[in-house]
């Protein structure tokens, strides 16, 4: 969805208001690219989507031109790092990035979500870092619910999947 377009605003307005999702259980993500089309507009529609009570997440960080002011000026909850940068982790100068920008983002009050992760090691170096999720095929490939379900009865406890 496009924020700058004053009906998407009005319409997540709407379904908050009424209690469709509860507070803060709607997160929209917002990418980057939002913020260099236009920042003051970007930082303002996100004010009022926060204010509505919806959570917001830093999408794609790490991808362009991630800029620290956006990271300052929006109250998102959260950042998502791209999978691009998440790939290269295992590389010093990846890993001093990204165990930086996870750091940075706690100390923000911000949870950090690593996309793209394909293995156990980047798992590992991830919990040591510690960023907060990881999303990506290192756990399973997508799969229908009844294929879940059992996945998940087959494995004892999400503990025995490390979660």
């Amino acid at each position: 969805a496009d924020l700058f377009r004053a009906d998407v605003l009005t319409r997540i307005d709407e379904l908050v208001a009424a209690d469709r999702f509860p507070v803060n259980s709607l997160r929209l993500e917002l990418t980057e690219q939002m913020a260099l089309r236009d920042f003051d507009a970007g930082v303002a529609a996100a004010t009022a989507l926060q204010a509505s009570g919806v959570a917001l997440v830093l999408d794609d960080f790490g991808s362009g031109h991630s800029s620290l002011a956006w990271l300052s000026a929006i109250p998102a909850v959260g950042i998502k790092f791209d999978p691009h940068l998440t790939r290269l982790a295992g590389t010093p100068r990846t890993d001093a990035i990204l165990s930086t920008m996870t750091q940075l983002a706690h100390s923000l009050d911000m949870t950090v979500t690593a996309e793209g992760i394909e293995d156990f090691e980047k798992v590992q170096f991830l919990r040591s870092i510690e960023c907060d999720y990881v999303q990506g095929f290192a756990y399973a490939h997508p799969m229908t619910r009844d294929k879940a379900k059992r996945f998940l009865i087959s494995q004892n406890s999400l503990s025995n999947l490390g979660i």
